[in-house]
């Protein structure tokens, strides 16, 4: 079961067009329901730090292990 501010891993290629790649870092801020998530993703380009909000269900994330 995940939970609102978990920090999770995204296991699938499905988001690469919007720019989250197999292995991103991300955190849940909103849950839909108890297999959908919204989760932001933040990086570092060139120009400077780009964030991303976008939708995955549970098939498409596990937990981040430190």
């Amino acid at each position: 079961m995940f939970n609102q501010f978990d920090r999770v891993v995204v296991t699938t290629d499905d988001f690469e067009g919007l720019g989250v790649p197999r292995g991103a870092i991300c955190f849940i801020v909103d849950l839909y329901t108890s297999d959908e998530f919204e989760l932001d993703y933040y990086h570092e380009e060139e120009t400077g730090a780009v964030g991303l909000t976008f939708g995955a269900r549970s098939d498409q994330i596990r937990r981040f292990d430190e």
